[in-house]
């Protein structure tokens, strides 16, 4: 029995995507781990979390690099690759690139006290021995 859902990533991006396509293969896993890790770098966190913009422009650069992957592991391996396809995209993706920013920026900073209430997970103020 094979899952439903789609597991290759489609040549054209359209919204919610992602969220379709099956998580347990690879190149969906990329692109999921590629968005955390670009809104992590730009220093957002649960608590402090993106605009939808940024969300979703962070998604589309992972899905483009993802994409920029398989082509050039289809070149290494001698296949043919659809140059001007790739290329457009490469050109796509270095500007959404420049946009985000390729420097991390630090997320926000929580003072001691409220960093020990965070890891004791319960609220209560912690106390120093």
């Amino acid at each position: 029995m094979t899952s439903k859902r789609k597991h290759r990533l489609p040549r054209r991006y359209s919204e919610g995507v992602i969220a379709r396509l099956d998580r347990r293969y690879r190149e969906v896993r990329d692109v999921r781990q590629g968005t955390a890790q670009i809104l992590a770098d730009r220093g957002h966190t649960a608590d402090h979390p993106p605009s939808l913009l940024l969300r979703r422009l962070a998604q589309r650069c992972a899905y483009f690099d993802t994409l920029l992957e398989r082509d050039e592991a289809d070149m290494l391996e001698g296949k043919p690759v659809n140059m001007p396809r790739y290329l457009a995209v490469a050109t796509a993706w270095l500007r959404m690139v420049q946009q985000i920013g390729l420097d991390r920026v630090p997320g926000p900073v929580l003072s001691l006290r409220e960093r020990l209430l965070a890891e004791s997970g319960n609220g209560k103020e912690v106390t120093a021995p």
